[in-house]
């Protein structure tokens, strides 16, 4: 392992993997430092790329270089234009991603690159009062760079919580980064905290899709990217939507004190775009029956997702209850349900 970099990054998620491979277009040796390589390029959460404020962004990445829209293209099984009874102006194209394929696009990438990647964990920055020169890991290994970036989404002091429960982690099964966190910290820097909900794992062979609605994909089916794709798409799966109702209302009012959000135990900000069934229940007095739509992980991971509002951070016995009060879910089983924050 080289010692010296013109720039290290911590951090394999969506925006570390960008920026080393934008470090690497430009002729510059680099560092991906992360937990696991094994974990890179993982979507942790809804498997989906682009949709309503993001897939502009996307596609300006793509258009500077960058893999995300490329490595969407090789694992999207669902694409939807989104706000299509609007003008081209607001309209966003969608793609759901099969979780192993968008992996192994953005591992494949990387290795035709000459970055290095580095596992390990990262506890201290390497700096004097002027700039920082590198990462200091914690098997004392520095690693030293011009320049460092840091992408270490939600692992920074990451907490997950599940109701009125809470467990330190980056993302489940994974540490959190708490060495690096106090690091920060210790800097007086401006600080910020973000959550997002992450919806339950249904397993698909416990749904009644029968008595749900069918949500095919676009046809003809488009491209993420406008750089370049493959010759062909993935299989293409449907999903399939059912809507809350007065019972489900009712569970989510009476244990609304459990709720993280709601018990003040979360205090950051969430994502515009993917509200939680508690605010739209809380801001609209359950006037409105949002959708639920089960969209799967990829070919071999089947268990439908319950996203578009479902995403909820209450109590495991009372989400079970909830769930089953939906069409189509009577009989459903969960696989594990949690929120990152």
């Amino acid at each position: 392992m080289n010692n010296k970099y013109d720039v290290v990054v911590v951090g394999g998620g969506h925006a570390g993997v960008e920026a080393a491979h934008a470090v690497y277009r430009s002729g510059l040796s680099c560092a991906l430092v992360s937990f696991s390589y094994e974990t890179i390029g993982q979507m942790s959460c809804n498997p989906a790329i682009g949709g309503l404020g993001k897939s502009h962004l996307v596609r300006e990445v793509d258009a500077m270089g960058g893999i995300m829209a490329q490595a969407t293209d090789m694992s999207g099984i669902q694409y939807r234009t989104l706000n299509t009874r609007k003008g081209n102006s607001v309209q966003a194209l969608r793609a759901q991603c099969d979780r192993e394929l968008y992996k192994k696009a953005i591992q494949d990438t990387l290795k035709l690159t000459d970055i290095e990647i580095i596992e390990g964990e990262v506890i201290d920055l390497l700096s004097n009062k002027e700039s920082v020169f590198g990462v200091l890991l914690a098997d004392n290994t520095e690693v030293r760079g011009k320049k460092t970036i840091l992408t270490t989404g939600t692992f920074l002091n990451g907490i997950m919580y599940t109701g009125q429960d809470k467990i330190q982690g980056g993302r489940v099964g994974e540490s959190a980064a708490i060495p690096l966190s106090r690091k920060l910290y210790s800097l007086n820097l401006p600080m910020g905290r973000l959550k997002t909900g992450t919806p339950a794992r249904i397993k698909m062979s416990s749904l009644d899709l029968g008595l749900m609605e069918e949500q095919k994909g676009e046809t003809p089916t488009p491209w993420m990217a406008l750089s370049e794709h493959p010759t062909e798409h993935q299989k293409q799966l449907s999903c399939y939507i059912t809507r809350t109702n007065k019972n489900t209302h009712k569970i989510i009012k009476k244990n609304i004190h459990l709720s993280a959000m709601y018990s003040g135990n979360i205090s950051g900000i969430g994502p515009r775009y993917c509200p939680s069934i508690e605010d739209k229940v809380v801001r609209f007095g359950g006037q409105r029956q949002p959708p639920n739509i089960y969209r799967a992980r990829g070919h071999k991971q089947r268990p439908g997702i319950p996203k578009r509002h479902l995403n909820q951070p209450a109590q495991r016995q009372h989400k079970k209850t909830l769930y089953t009060q939906l069409l189509g879910m009577e009989n459903s089983s969960d696989r594990g349900i949690r929120l990152c924050g």
